[in-house]
Formats: structure tokens, sequence, C-alpha cells
């Protein structure tokens, strides 16, 4: 489990690479920041750049906003979640009124 700020990170596993300042997390990871929620089987987060791309069927949500394929990133700067790569979106009522 791993904490910044408002951010919560729960996977089986998680090692941290000093010189790439990177934490590569393994096993059933799941990602909650606000109203954004992520999973995936493995994830990496970029701690200088406050991103964590999640892999291998990943998935995440923000509001009624759904992302699902084999790379998604959420930015915790942005607060915006991005599909990369191939995958399947869907955009909730709300996010067409604006």
């Amino acid at each position: 489990r791993a904490t910044w700020q408002e951010a919560k990170v729960v996977a089986n596993s998680m090692r941290y690479f000093q010189t790439e300042r990177k934490l590569k997390l393994l096993g059933n990871v799941k990602i909650a920041y606000r109203d954004i929620t992520g999973w995936g089987d493995s994830a990496s987060y970029l701690i200088d750049e406050q991103k964590v791309i999640l892999t291998e069927k990943a998935g995440a949500q923000q509001g009624e906003n759904k992302l699902s394929g084999d790379r998604i990133m959420v930015s915790l700067r942005d607060q915006k979640i991005y599909l990369l790569g191939k995958g399947k979106v869907i955009i909730g009522e709300e996010g067409l009124k604006k």
C-alpha cells in the first residue's frame, strides 16, 4: 500500500527504482484519487511526472466516464485519465453536456 497526498495505491508487490524515480506495481493494482479509480494487473508510477501507467487488463473510471484497454494513464497532476493505444471508451451523459 502506498499513498501520495490524496492518492491511494494498492498492489500485491511494489518495487522502487531510485535512479529512475519510479515505483513498479505488480499484481491486482488499484488506484483511488479523488473522483478517479483505476485498476490493472501491473503499473508504473512515475514520481516526478505524477503519472500512473496501468497495464494488462487495465481500466479506469472518472465519474460516468470509463476506459478499458491494454494501457491507461492516470495523471494525478491534471486529475485526468488517458487511454494509451487500443481500448474502449464510455462517455457518460454528463460528459456529453459540457
